[in-house]
């Protein structure tokens, strides 16, 4: 439906814009709709400026980051976490989530110096378990190959080796 369509309705969001856009905004928590929320405010003429520069407003977006932070920390924890083997590598999903901190930094503060800590920040012990047992599958798997290797599966291989053959080369003398 357009709201082009529904005047009331559109007349309604008008005059309960903020409270309406802030309930939006409580419960966002991807990143693709959190860069929307500028030209939600064009949309209905309010001036997102003023908005993100309140004191009011700059809380309600710096919340919002933080939850759309947290929950790209933990998919990616999710997506990742069963092949990071070293600590470089769940270092990188903390430059992931850097990354996507300054990207909404820019779309949400486009016109302030924004730096604000979201705390969001690597957990060693966290990770050096989950890397200890990703180690520990890895060395596992790789055993579990190496005893499945058909090589020493081959029957006429251990048949052809000749036990006598290998205790006289151990008594051998040397000239």
């Amino acid at each position: 439906m357009n709201l082009g369509d529904a005047p009331q309705t559109r007349k309604y969001i008008k005059e309960n814009f903020i409270k309406l856009v802030e309930k939006i905004m409580a419960s966002i928590d991807e990143v693709e709709d959190a860069k929307l929320l500028p030209k939600l405010f064009e949309e209905y003429e309010f001036d997102y400026k003023d908005y993100s520069e309140s004191e009011s407003g700059s809380n309600k977006l710096i919340n919002m980051i933080e939850s759309v932070l947290l929950n790209a920390e933990d998919n990616l924890k999710n997506d990742k976490k069963g092949n990071i083997t070293d600590i470089d590598g769940a270092n990188e999903i903390y430059d992931e989530i850097a990354a996507i901190e300054n990207e909404l930094s820019k779309e949400l503060f486009p016109d302030v110096a924004f730096n604000c800590n979201f705390g969001i920040e690597i957990d060693e012990a966290y990770w050096a378990e989950i890397i200890d047992e990703n180690k520990m599958k890895q060395w596992k798997s790789e055993s579990d190959d190496y005893r499945n290797n058909s090589y020493y599966k081959n029957e006429s291989i251990l048949d052809s080796f000749n036990e006598d053959l290998a205790i006289d080369d151990l008594f051998v003398k040397s000239d």
